[in-house]
C-alpha cells in the first residue's frame, strides 16, 4: 500500500519519498533488488537523513515517473522524538509527501515516528482479534485513518472498525499485488483492476484532506488524473 501511494502521488506531480522503516526492509527490496546503504537506521544518529536518499525512476506506458526512496535494512537504533522531528523538518524541506512504512507492532517502539507524522494510516485484515488490538495499539496524537485490506464478506468487519472509528476505507484485493517485486513492478502497475485504482484514489484524498474538510485545493482534484496512468 504505501508503494502503491507513493507511485500515485508521483503520477501527479507530487514530489514524493517513501522511508521504510521495517526490519527486513519489505518495500525497499519490493522497488529494488538489493538497496544501497547508508540505510535509515544508518543516519538517524550521526548522519544526515537525506544521505540515504535515492531516486528512483519507472515509466509507465509513455509517462515517466520518479519519487524517492530511503530504505532500510537491520533494527534502528533507539531515537528520541525530538531526533525524528528535526529528521522529518529535513525532508519537508525537498518533498511535498513523505511516507512511513511502518511494520505491524503490538507495542510502542514506533510510536515516536508516528507521532512526527500528520496522519497514520492503521491496516486492518478482517478479524476481530486484529481490529481490537490495531485499535488500540495507537492512541498518538496525529489523525487516524482504518483501512480494510480485503473486500470479500466484511461488511461486519467493516461495521466492528467503525465502532472505533468514524469510517473505514477499503482496498479490494488484487490478483497482481502478491507478484509486487523489482521485476514485475510496471506489470502490476499496469494490471491493477478498475476498483483498485479508485479505492487507492480515494484514500490518496482522504489523507491529503486538509484539517478543516470544507477546504477544497486544487491539488486534491488533480488525483483523479491518475486513472490516466494506471490504465490497462
Amino acid at each position: 500500500m504505501s508503494i502503491l501511494l507513493t507511485i500515485l502521488y508521483a503520477g501527479v506531480g507530487k514530489r514524493v519519498i517513501l522511508i521504510d522503516t521495517g526490519v527486513q526492509g519489505n518495500s525497499s527490496h519490493m522497488v529494488l533488488n538489493t538497496p544501497p546503504p547508508p540505510y535509515l537506521r544508518d543516519v538517524l544518529h550521526k548522519r544526515s537523513i537525506t544521505d540515504a536518499i535515492l531516486k528512483c525512476e519507472i515509466t509507465l506506458r509513455d509517462k515517466n515517473l520518479s519519487f524517492y526512496l530511503i530504505p532500510n535494512n537491520g533494527y534502528l537504533p533507539e531515537v528520541s522524538f525530538s531526533t525524528i522531528e528535526s529528521s522529518f523538518k529535513r525532508i519537508e524541506t525537498f518533498f511535498d509527501i513523505a511516507i512511513l512504512d511502518i511494520p505491524a507492532y503490538q507495542n510502542g517502539e514506533y510510536d515516536p515516528f508516528i507521532d512526527a507524522c500528520d496522519v497514520a494510516v492503521l491496516v486492518y485484515n478482517p478479524n476481530s482479534v486484529v481490529i481490537h488490538s490495531v485499535s488500540k495499539a495507537y492512541v498518538g496524537k496525529c489523525r487516524t485513518i482504518p483501512v480494510l485490506n480485503r473486500d470479500l464478506g466484511v461488511e461486519k468487519y467493516k461495521t466492528l472498525i467503525e465502532e472505533f472509528h468514524d469510517k473505514c476505507f477499503i482496498i479490494p484485493f488484487d490478483p497482481y499485488l502478491p507478484l509486487l517485486s523489482p521485476e514485475n513492478l510496471t506489470m502490476v502497475l499496469l494490471n491493477l483492476s478498475r476498483k483498485t485504482q479508485e479505492s487507492l484514489v480515494v484514500l490518496a484524498l482522504e489523507i491529503l484532506k486538509p484539517k478543516d474538510s470544507g477546504r477544497k485545493t486544487k491539488s486534491l482534484k488533480n488525483l483523479f488524473k491518475i486513472s490516466t496512468i494506471l490504465r490497462r
